[in-house]
């Protein structure tokens, strides 16, 4: 797992090519994440329709910002603005860590 400054863990399947503990760096794609019933508390930024999926914009308790691109199907009527979810990286991924 990955823990946030405030605490919040992200799990995962693996990781490369660290594979210490302390302070590193996380590299995913949008693609890579997906809100779940399990993961860090975000609040939604903005949910946007993008072809065939949707670019969501969240903030993390820390503050930091990402976006997930999702499946359209995924309906953004619930996902207004300052809606608080949940977001974890999809299973299965490889996440690259970097020590900082």
């Amino acid at each position: 797992s990955l823990r946030t400054a405030t605490g919040a863990a992200f799990e995962f399947d693996s990781a490369g090519p660290c594979r210490r503990p302390g302070m590193a760096q996380l590299a995913l794609r949008p693609e890579q994440i997906e809100l779940g019933g399990t993961g860090v508390p975000a609040t939604v930024r903005f949910a946007r329709t993008m072809g065939p999926a949707m670019r969501i914009g969240v903030t993390l308790e820390d503050g930091k910002e990402l976006q997930i691109t999702a499946p359209r199907s995924l309906s953004p009527d619930g996902l207004a603005a300052g809606t608080r979810v949940m977001v974890r990286i999809r299973p299965g991924v490889r996440c690259p860590v970097f020590v900082r």
